[in-house]
């Protein structure tokens, strides 16, 4: 079960495909209720997956984290 919080930083990290820790830390700053520590529980949960393909650690979400958004999205 996702916190709301938790939500909007999986359906941001969708709405980019690929982000980068650095930009993903600048769009989070702009949204209350939301840290960067979360972006360690959607790690642990299997939600979206890290990636280093220019060197800088990115985000992007897995096939399970699609799934949750889709399932929920549906309710």
């Amino acid at each position: 079960m996702l916190t709301l919080e938790e939500r909007k930083l999986l359906e941001l990290i969708n709405e980019k495909k690929l982000v980068r820790r650095s930009e993903l830390q600048k769009l989070i700053e702009k949204i209350d209720g939301i840290s960067i520590s979360m972006v360690n529980t959607l790690l642990e949960k299997g939600l979206i997956s890290n990636v280093s393909p220019l060197g800088e650690t990115s985000f992007i979400i897995t096939n399970e984290g699609i799934g949750v958004l889709k399932k929920k999205s549906k309710v």
